[in-house]
């Protein structure tokens, strides 16, 4: 394995890491009040509505770490099938799990809009030119 495929793995066990944190603090939210009756699962069991805010807040980010990772993991798939990992897509890599942490950090904390909004498009920015840069690579140099 190259020093390249290496540190892209490295990105994916990041992200996958995150997602993974996100969920245990969920869960470190949830089971609390439904143990302690505060919550009955009657309430929930249909509606995620009938959550506390902050709760809501970690659901929805966890939720979204199923979203543009995905992209995200796609190219890390194929960069692994053809066995070539491009410096600029690996740069954007550790780019968008930055951002990715930025954007959970805020949306699990203060939630502020604008501010997880400029993190969420600053991961798009790194997903989108890595995913050009996967391409031209793929099929123009290789």
């Amino acid at each position: 394995m190259s020093g390249f495929e290496k540190l892209l793995l490295l990105t994916v066990f990041a992200q996958v890491g995150l997602t993974l944190a996100v969920l245990l603090y969920l869960g470190k939210l949830r089971v609390p009040p439904v143990l302690a009756g505060d919550i009955k699962v009657a309430d929930i069991a249909l509606d995620d509505g009938n959550w506390p805010e902050r709760s809501q807040q970690v659901s929805n980010n966890f939720n979204n770490q199923f979203q543009l990772p995905v992209l995200f993991y796609a190219a890390v798939m194929i960069c692994f099938a053809v066995r070539y990992v491009p410096g600029i897509f690996l740069l954007c890599a550790v780019g968008f799990v930055a951002s990715r942490y930025v954007h959970a950090y805020i949306h699990c904390t203060t939630n502020r809009v604008y501010r997880r909004f400029i993190a969420y498009v600053a991961g798009l920015a790194f997903l989108t030119i890595g995913w050009v840069d996967l391409v031209i690579e793929l099929l123009i140099v290789l």
